[in-house]
């Protein structure tokens, strides 16, 4: 019975680590994977990472933890509210279509995003 949990919990755990380093909502990665299904019967397109499409990521995993998480480690794992800002407006990243397309190295087609 451990054993089933610790798995689940552990995968759980493994997801939502994942969306936070990339500063994504479950929602935005739920989107994805629906993209990802479209994009499968065009396999000679090439693809770029899922990196390109969270405009709240900031960069670096380290950046986005502490966007979440506040600045100072010792809070971290302490109940007391330290995300930095007023849990309205975030701070995000402006990428326009082209740089996502200059990326790649080769033209393919142009997606919902791109409209720069």
């Amino acid at each position: 019975m451990f054993q089933v949990i610790a798995i689940s919990v552990g995968s759980l755990l493994k997801t939502q680590m994942q969306s936070l380093f990339l500063n994504r909502t479950t929602i935005e990665d739920s989107q994805l994977s629906f993209i990802d299904e479209d994009e499968m019967v065009t396999a000679s397109v090439p693809k770029l990472s899922n990196h390109e499409f969270s405009i709240f990521d900031l960069g670096t995993r380290l950046a986005n933890f502490c966007s979440i998480f506040g600045p100072r480690p010792a809070t971290w794992f302490l109940p007391v509210y330290s995300t930095p800002g007023d849990g309205v407006n975030y701070r995000y990243t402006v990428r326009c279509g082209k740089e996502v397309v200059s990326q790649a190295g080769t033209p393919r087609k142009r997606r919902f995003y791109e409209i720069c």
